[in-house]
């Protein structure tokens, strides 16, 4: 998979990148440099082991408003909204996946679904709210760190088995990016 699928419409939705955590860095940057105009935000597994802490971390990195109600409806429809955060492009980077809502697989399958939405949603944003926008690009890349055991975490394994089971369809980075 090249980083320019990034700026395509379409699916899959997820991409699943084994890379560290200096590569993930660069691959953020380098999806900056690509998508000029567009919006590259990270959320962090690290701190997002909880459902709490999964909403104040998601709601910080993705510059949610004030009224974010830190629910899943909530997040829900301001994943699939981000006037605030305007760009022609979205790209949502999830840090050490293997440590997000690492505590609660159930919760981790309803973001995957909730993302995966969002994706149809800026494909086709003007079908249930008059909102004059045009198709957009949304995709999510889900960091594998390379050579973590992932004794406190998910293994690479379990990782794909949750997004079997969420039935979303997700592509690979199989490589690291420079520039």
């Amino acid at each position: 998979m090249d980083t320019s699928e990034m700026v395509r419409l379409g699916k899959p939705c997820f991409y699943l990148a084994s890379l560290t955590d200096d590569q993930f860095a660069n691959l953020q940057l380098q999806l900056i440099h690509i998508l000029r105009s567009g919006v590259v935000r990270v959320i962090r597994g690290s701190r997002s082991r909880t459902l709490s802490s999964f909403f104040d971390e998601a709601s910080a990195a993705l510059q949610f408003p004030y009224y974010f109600g830190r629910n899943w409806n909530a997040f829900s429809e301001c994943i699939a909204d981000l006037e605030w955060a305007p760009g022609d492009a979205y790209v949502v980077m999830l840090a050490q996946a293997h440590l997000l809502l690492s505590d609660a697989d159930e919760d981790f399958r309803i973001l995957l679904r909730i993302l995966d939405e969002a994706n149809t949603e800026w494909l086709t944003p003007n079908q249930y709210y008059p909102r004059n926008r045009h198709p957009t690009p949304f995709h999510v890349v889900l960091q594998s760190p390379i050579g973590d055991a992932s004794t406190f975490g998910r293994s690479d394994l379990e990782l794909l088995q949750l997004l079997d089971s969420a039935s979303v369809e997700f592509g690979h980075l199989e490589q690291p990016y420079t520039f």
